[in-house]
């Protein structure tokens, strides 16, 4: 019984978070549709993915088992 209860959970907030979605999208107004482009095309130039790294900060993490996709050594090429 104690190993449903995470799933109930889990399912509870999967189904509100469905509902807002949903009576969000229902909200929309069609003749904002101006608005909502302006937004969205604003957004993607100030609000960027950025990462930043620390100067110091060695990637991949000394002692990390996965391999970094942007290895530039010959002998990990070579190995794989």
């Amino acid at each position: 019984m104690k190993a449903r209860l995470p799933s109930l959970v889990q399912g509870l907030v999967i189904a509100a978070g469905f509902s807002v979605a949903l009576a969000s999208l229902f909200s929309f107004r069609l003749e904002d549709w101006p608005i909502y482009v302006t937004y969205v095309l604003l957004s993607m130039v100030l609000y960027r993915p950025t990462v930043e790294v620390l100067p110091g900060l060695l990637l991949p993490m000394p002692g990390s088992r996965s391999r970094s996709v942007f290895s530039t050594s010959a002998a990990s090429r070579s190995s794989s």
